[in-house]
């Protein structure tokens, strides 16, 4: 019997993607982008984050959606980098579109 996997970070996973006019280097692209999003029970209570900081997903969200653009939150948050903010729109249309996100221990 395996050992139990230990209580801590955990990367959000998602079976392969396929959309109409991606090719494979996209979608591979796309893939790794969801390896920033983080889910730790110290920080964020859980919630789902980017990189293991404690800017929660979410805030990525209500930031796009109060109608700042990629540069703005860029230039507000020097820690975020493009890929941060693609990896949160990945999760959200995999969340979004009823594919599972399965969690992936260390």
């Amino acid at each position: 019997m395996p050992p139990p996997r230990p209580y801590g970070t955990q990367r959000w996973l998602t079976r392969r993607l396929v959309l109409p006019g991606c090719d494979d280097m996209d979608m591979q692209s796309a893939a790794s982008r969801l390896d920033r999003i983080t889910v730790d029970p110290e920080i964020n209570h859980g919630k789902p984050s980017i990189r293991g900081m404690r800017i929660p997903v979410q805030t990525l969200f209500e930031l796009l959606a109060s109608g700042m653009t990629l540069d703005e939150i860029l230039d507000d948050y020097p820690v975020l980098e493009r890929e941060d903010v693609l990896a949160a729109l990945e999760f959200a249309a995999v969340s979004a579109g009823n594919q599972q996100a399965v969690l992936f221990g260390p």
